[in-house]
């Protein structure tokens, strides 16, 4: 796989709402993979110092360079970006883990569940390549079943980093 085909998620989190929580144990490095900064969490100790393996989290990269989650999350407000952030850092902290923060939807795609201060629900779509979380698809979610065409396209684009890895 090439590795412009994914970049780090929580550079852009924190650039776009400037905050962190500080408690974490994190740092800024130049990521040579994607040219951004990534945040190196690797292991953080949980409340009863036992270590926890954080896993890493980021944008899923199209051929042509664009990061379609990366631009979703830049058209939506500062407090939905905080909510989506913390729900997917859940994720991150806590996998494997379920309903009411992920689910499965089958063939390895998963859904982060977001909702949203003004009542809004939104969801990202992710799979997994090796032991990290991409970010495939965000959409605002406006039924109760996810819409075919989002699911075809999040399977596309993990169908591309399969293809792109294989090569």
């Amino acid at each position: 796989m090439q590795p412009a085909i994914i970049s780090c998620i929580f550079a852009f989190i924190l650039r776009h709402t400037n905050s962190h929580n500080t408690h974490y144990s994190t740092y800024l490095t130049k990521c040579s993979l994607c040219v951004s900064y990534l945040i190196h969490t690797g292991v953080e100790m949980a409340d009863n110092n036992i270590p926890s393996v954080i896993l890493p989290v980021f944008f899923y990269r199209s051929e042509n360079g664009r990061e379609p989650v990366r631009d979703w999350l830049k058209g939506l407000g500062r407090p939905d970006t905080l909510t989506i952030g913390e729900d997917i850092r859940v994720v991150q902290k806590g996998w494997p883990i379920g309903l009411p923060v992920c689910r499965p939807l089958g063939d390895g795609i998963y859904e982060v569940r977001s909702s949203l201060p003004n009542g809004r629900i939104a969801r990202i779509l992710f799979c997994f390549y090796n032991k990290t979380i991409v970010l495939l698809h965000g959409f605002i979610k406006k039924t109760n079943k996810t819409p075919i065409g989002d699911l075809r396209l999040a399977r596309e684009r993990r169908d591309n980093i399969n293809r792109m890895r294989e090569a």
